[in-house]
């Protein structure tokens, strides 16, 4: 009986070893095993990204439109000029600056100042005006000066603040501020100014007035 008895342990024992070391219970866990660390791998694999860039519309720079201010800054930089060459008859009209080399027969107005070496035949209304080497028949006003060089004959009356000559003017010169008659001057006509410079050499025939400046 006794036998019998450890017959039947040796037995259980040997039942319970194969039991741990079947190939059935060692593929089961190590595919159990695969499957979990498979997981835990995709798990940790960062997934790719798209490094690129998102399109963007770049629109060309717009070309800022002009303010009114720099277009009268630009037209105070022009200037009209007559050449030596040109001929004109009628009226002549600008909003710039004007030089005169040639010939105008008719009226000229200008917002800006006038420098004339040719020949107006007509009135002339301006800013100032410079009179260069110049015969012309012409009244001439001028809201700031008129500067009549020497060789210049003008006929005509000369009106303005201030007044300049050093040619021959056959008119009357009207001044609110000042009249200057230099050395080469010789002036046929009456003179009112509210100050007045007669250097050694002018010459005048005319009356002389005096008015009250501010």
């Amino acid at each position: 009986m006794a036998k019998n008895l450890f017959n039947n342990y040796l037995s259980s024992l040997s039942v319970e070893h194969e039991s741990q070391d079947s190939p059935d219970n060692m593929f089961e866990q190590t595919d159990s095993t695969n499957l979990f660390d498979s997981e835990q791998e995709n798990a940790s694999t960062p997934m790719p990204r798209n490094n690129a860039s998102p399109s963007r519309n770049v629109s060309a720079p717009k070309n800022n439109p002009k303010s009114n201010t720099d277009m009268q800054s630009n037209e105070k930089q022009q200037k009209a000029i007559i050449t030596k060459d040109m001929v004109i008859t009628g009226s002549v009209e600008v909003i710039t600056d004007m030089e005169i080399h040639g010939v105008v027969h008719g009226n000229v107005t200008s917002q800006g100042n006038l420098l004339i070496t040719g020949i107006v035949e007509g009135d002339i209304v301006t800013k100032g005006a410079t009179i260069v080497a110049s015969k012309m028949q012409a009244n001439i006003s001028a809201n700031d000066y008129i500067d009549i060089h020497e060789d210049c004959e003008i006929t005509g009356d000369l009106s303005a603040n201030n007044i300049s000559v050093n040619g021959s003017v056959k008119g009357n010169l009207n001044a609110s501020g000042h009249i200057a008659l230099k050395e080469k001057s010789m002036v046929l006509g009456d003179l009112q100014t509210g100050s007045l410079e007669i250097r050694k050499g002018a010459v005048i025939n005319g009356k002389i007035a005096f008015t009250p400046t501010n």
